[in-house]
């Protein structure tokens, strides 16, 4: 796993750990509580559970060192928590080259059985390229 992946998600460990009865206090706090779910790849099924105040993260992967444009991420009822762009570094900690990626940061909702995030980007930055688009549907449990 990539160093900067491990130091993101054990910042979120801790967050998450940490933040479990602020966030249930508040639905609109922008802390987050309990499982991380990080969707890569769109799948039939719905994915999860994730649990209510939980972090969703909806990765993007850049290629050839062009990150993809006019990204778009939809999260629904989800409170959005912003983005973080990361490379990918070999196992000594060095920057790889063409090995980006794009993490949208999300809060899952505080009610309901699920929910919908859509994403929408043109891959490499090329003007001629087909648009992407990707939908992912989410278990929310209120237990986790």
């Amino acid at each position: 796993m990539r160093t900067f992946m491990k130091l993101c998600l054990a910042a979120a460990v801790m967050i998450t750990v940490s933040s479990y009865t602020k966030a249930a206090d508040s639905p609109a706090s922008p802390e987050v509580s309990g499982r991380v779910l990080i969707l890569k790849d769109v799948t039939k099924e719905p994915i999860g559970p994730v649990n209510w105040g939980g972090l969703i993260i909806v990765e993007i992967h850049d290629s050839g060192s062009r990150p993809p444009q006019d990204i778009k991420v939809d999260g629904g009822k989800c409170v959005p928590l912003g983005h973080v762009r990361g490379v990918a570094t070999s196992r000594d900690g060095r920057p790889m080259m063409g090995g980006g990626y794009m993490w949208y940061l999300f809060k899952a909702p505080a009610e309901g059985e699920s929910v919908a995030i859509e994403a929408s980007y043109t891959p490499n930055g090329e003007p001629n390229a087909k648009p992407v688009k990707r939908e992912y549907k989410v278990r929310l449990d209120k237990n986790g």
